[in-house]
């Protein structure tokens, strides 16, 4: 017999062709039963059968030319069903117990959940059973019911399992459904640009989200702008939320230690957060220290600025000869221009005042900033407290 990923029904009619035996059995338990291989030449019946038993945990009672197959081993007219019963704990890799991780016994509804403990007994376990071991977000385990292992069950974390998710106040919901409405920015984006403050980095990075400082210094107002002003005369400056907090602005946050940046622009916002979030809401989520070797960061930068485009203006010389220029022509009289800037025959005076470039009295010549960042993060898993 030479047969791969076979039916058991199938093994049996080949055997039955061969034997002239016939087999009595459960149309349900065969069907359920896992497909099996088996290469074997000039075998005894007997060998066969014990491998069957190996890989679907069926039995067999020989009684003249019938043969009966059962998941349950017949004898003595007996039965007798080969089971036991299993304990242990599932934890994860830091060593913490697991709650309410899912062991049964693979293709049955045999199965128990671990306690508040992460121990679990499972009672009625075949022998050579196999025990499925899972939790959501982790790596399913198989192990043999008579496995040392299942004693203490280590559960790894599989990312893959894990459907993106948004935190939206008091619950969340898959990223995916909610795509339209949200506008996402990682600390790889951020960290490409290199600026002290967060409305510099996020500039143009979202779609439909509006971000502007009121002048060029370090310290400026960040103004965050979600679905544009909904209000001329009230606030219109969204929700900032920085690890779950509510804060007054970013301003304050350094660039190199934001992790993502999440902008809600749904307008139902304010289901969840009430009035405050029909601006928007503005979720900031930083970096957290990674277990290891402690890590040391250093950002630093210098940058100067220039006015692109500066417009030419007039000095008070020019500007009163101008205006003087535009009195006689359209009037004919320089009345309000004596009113204004005095007799024509003082306007020599004029050359001698200071004239200012409004220009470089509102943003400020060519400022120079710097930028100084250092950050220290590191960790073990555990500590023992004393």
């Amino acid at each position: 017999m030479n047969v791969q990923n076979e039916t058991v029904e199938n093994v049996f009619v080949q055997l039955g062709k061969q034997t002239g035996l016939k087999f009595f059995y459960d149309q349900n338990v065969v069907n359920t039963a896992p497909r099996i291989s088996i290469k074997v030449k000039n075998s005894p019946l007997q060998a066969v059968l014990d491998k069957i038993t190996e890989q679907t945990n069926l039995f067999f009672n020989r009684d003249n030319n019938t043969i009966s197959v059962g998941k349950q081993k017949i004898g003595n007219d007996v039965l007798k069903s080969k089971t036991r019963t299993i304990k242990g704990t599932v934890v994860d890799e830091t060593g913490e117990s697991v709650i309410g991780a899912t062991v049964m016994v693979k293709g049955t509804t045999n199965g128990v959940t671990t306690n508040l403990d992460g121990n679990y007994t499972l009672n009625d376990v075949p022998d050579g059973a196999t025990i499925l071991i899972s939790y959501i977000g982790y790596q399913t385990v198989e192990l043999k019911s008579g496995s040392k292992e299942l004693a203490k069950i280590t559960l790894k974390e599989n990312s893959e399992l894990l459907d993106e998710v948004v935190v939206l106040g008091y619950g969340n919901i898959r990223r995916s459904d909610v795509t339209g409405s949200i506008a996402s920015v990682s600390s790889e984006s951020i960290s490409k640009v290199a600026s002290a403050s967060v409305a510099d980095a996020l500039a143009g990075k979202m779609a439909g989200v509006q971000i502007t400082t009121a002048d060029g210094a370090l310290d400026a107002e960040i103004s965050i702008r979600v679905r544009g002003g909904g209000s001329i005369t009230q606030d219109n400056s969204p929700l900032f939320l920085v690890d779950g907090f509510p804060v007054d602005d970013l301003s304050g946050i350094p660039p190199t230690d934001i992790e993502s940046i999440d902008v809600l622009k749904e307008a139902s916002m304010t289901a969840i957060y009430g009035a405050r979030g029909a601006n928007g809401v503005v979720i900031v989520t930083t970096k957290n220290p990674k277990t290891g070797k402690t890590s040391v960061q250093f950002n630093s930068y210098v940058q100067t600025r220039t006015l692109a485009g500066k417009l030419p203006v007039m000095g008070n010389y020019e500007f009163v000869m101008a205006e003087y220029e535009y009195q006689m022509i359209r009037k004919g009289s320089d009345e309000t221009f004596v009113k204004n800037f005095g007799y024509y025959d003082d306007v020599e005076l004029y050359k001698y005042t200071d004239s200012k470039d409004w220009q470089d009295e509102v943003l400020g010549g060519n400022p120079i900033s710097q930028y100084y960042n250092l950050t220290v993060s590191g960790g073990v898993k555990r500590r023992n407290l004393i």
